[in-house]
């Protein structure tokens, strides 16, 4: 569908009842939206971001019907014949993103042995990424904590929880609630307790190690617990508490690899993907080691950093958790290469883009032209997240599960 500018939710709300007049029951039709074989393909202009945004509100949070928009320009170059080079890539990334959105896999890992030991027989694996996405400089608005987790033993499929926090509040402040429903989610889907944690979180400076490794692993530490002594069946069967493995990935650091000869680069000059380095440049005190699992198109390549704050999993191996973060760089969705950085990790920056998303629309706007009011009557007034926090929309219950974040 094609819609215009004006009232999208009216126009969006009338499509899908003409399409509920053409199947045969209302039963019928709840059971088509349920069972991830539907999708919305909406066709907006060359600059829509607002209409964009009211668009994935009405998809993501209003109706929970899996919405994918296509830019109309970039079909009128396909038809003309122009650039068939550029639109043929750009309508391959639209089909990945379409394909995971129903349920489909694009890619699965295969030949990893640290894999195959999480997904054996008895086991239940959590594969978690977060990050935190803070406003410009001078922007009065809250941050956006998320967590991704996985939805399947192998870590290819995900969902997302999204909440606010004070603005530039490094820390999650609402961790522990969060990794608290989604171990009972995950614990749902497998019927049986989760054995293993591998967390992932994105976004730390190095003088932030000590906060993270004291207020995020001990909510992780005190959600666990909770579930532990309330979860009946848990209780009933004396289950282990799962193992926990706490790591740190950082994009932003000024250190290059390069190959030591011609031989051992790719055809730019870089590292071939899955190069670790664990010694000798690394840091003295810390476990820590860098990864490069992406081959650069243009340019120097840049490896991420991994610090490793905990490691019960596989008791300070680091060798594993080398293996197990490439492996996942392996299985992002929106790629047909590997990427820089584990899809788990990729997935929380995006759940955290989308914050705009969980706002009807024109209501931000508002929150901070009332804010702005309140800085102007009064010096360095203190910022209010209530009405923030009252004002954002928890994405719908029938997305759960399902990757509409891409």
């Amino acid at each position: 569908m094609n819609p215009q500018a004006g009232n999208v939710a009216q126009e969006l709300d009338n499509f899908m009842a003409n399409v509920q007049k053409k199947i045969p029951s209302e039963n019928d039709y709840k059971a088509m939206l349920k069972a991830k074989g539907f999708f919305l393909l909406i066709i907006l202009p060359k600059e829509a971001a607002s209409l964009k945004a009211a668009i994935k509100h009405w998809g993501d949070v209003v109706r929970g019907i899996p919405t994918q928009c296509v830019r109309e320009d970039k079909i009128s170059k396909y038809e003309n014949g122009n650039n068939r080079g550029g639109s043929s890539q750009y309508w391959n990334n639209v089909i990945l993103k379409i394909n995971t959105r129903l349920g489909g896999e694009n890619s699965r890992i295969a030949g990893s042995g640290a894999i195959d030991y999480l997904a054996k027989k008895g086991k239940v694996t959590m594969f978690v990424g977060s990050d935190v996405s803070h406003p410009g400089p001078g922007v009065r608005k809250p941050s956006v904590a998320s967590l991704v987790y996985n939805q399947d033993q192998l870590g290819i499929k995900y969902t997302a929880i999204t909440r606010l926090q004070d603005p530039r509040l490094e820390v999650m402040a609402g961790l522990e609630d969060m990794f608290h429903d989604a171990l009972l989610d995950l614990i749902g889907i497998a019927h049986g307790p989760v054995t293993d944690i591998i967390f992932y979180r994105d976004g730390v400076s190095e003088g932030e190690y000590d906060d993270i490794r004291n207020a995020e692993i001990g909510a992780i530490d005190r959600a666990i617990e909770k579930v532990w002594l309330t979860h009946e069946k848990i209780r009933a069967g004396n289950f282990e508490r799962p193992r926990l493995s706490f790591i740190v990935v950082g994009k932003r650091h000024h250190t290059l690899l390069f190959p030591g000869s011609h031989q051992l680069g790719d055809q730019k000059g870089n590292c071939k993907a899955g190069v670790v380095v664990d010694r000798d440049i690394n840091q003295p005190l810390i476990t820590d080691f860098y990864l490069q699992s992406h081959s650069g198109i243009i340019g120097t390549s840049r490896s991420s950093h991994y610090i490793v704050l905990k490691n019960e999993v596989f008791n300070n191996d680091t060798k594993a958790l080398q293996e197990i973060s490439f492996a996942l760089c392996h299985v992002y969705a929106k790629a047909t290469r590997s990427v820089s950085i584990p899809a788990p990790v990729y997935y929380a920056d995006l759940a955290c883009g989308r914050g705009t998303f969980h706002y009807a629309p024109s209501v931000e706007e508002s929150l901070r032209s009332q804010d702005s009011e309140s800085v102007s009557s009064g010096m360095n007034a203190p910022f209010d997240i209530t009405p923030w926090q009252e004002a954002f929309q928890a994405r719908h219950p029938q997305l759960k599960g399902n990757m509409y974040f891409l």
